[in-house]
């Protein structure tokens, strides 16, 4: 049963409760509402949810609608990255795991930190002020890195935010 939370008071809950916000995540168990199981961030109860599962289904999305107001991502879209991150068991070795994987020259699957990425340069490009992040990834390494290129983003004034 998902209940309907109550309108926030929080004025910038206020401004999201309405607004379209946008899922990336490639399991289609992960809903907004399981998200919701797991974080207890009361966003993901909110109604105008819109999901897209890949990295070319986001692109598309971004280019065919209005920008979001919010926009949550997952790191991990593929099986391959599970197999990659979940094996190693310690920091180094996920670390590792994750350099080797980034500095293939064959085709490899995209993440949501390249989504993320081509997002920025989107936003960029194209003068539009870049949407709030959620990431709501269990890949602490990848979730560190779209962290910090997010961060760097901004503080070298690349992305702009309300």
């Amino acid at each position: 049963m998902n209940s309907t939370p109550d309108l926030p008071e929080d004025a910038i809950d206020h401004y999201l409760y309405d607004a379209t916000k946008l899922l990336l995540d490639d399991d289609k168990r992960r809903t907004p509402e399981a998200i919701y199981g797991y974080t207890k961030n009361a966003i993901y109860t909110y109604p105008n949810w819109d999901v897209v599962r890949n990295y070319d289904q986001f692109v598309e999305y971004i280019k065919t609608h209005p920008m979001p107001k919010l926009i949550s991502m997952d790191h991990d879209l593929a099986d391959i990255h599970y197999k990659l991150f979940l094996s190693p068991t310690t920091e180094a070795e996920k670390q590792s795991a994750w350099t080797a994987y980034h500095e293939r020259t064959d085709a490899r699957e995209m993440t949501g930190y390249d989504c993320l990425k081509w997002l920025a340069e989107y936003c960029h490009d194209n003068t539009l002020i870049f949407p709030q992040l959620l990431i709501h990834t269990m890949n602490a390494v990848g979730c560190d890195n779209m962290v910090f290129y997010y961060r760097a983003a901004l503080r070298n004034k690349f992305i702009r935010i309300n």
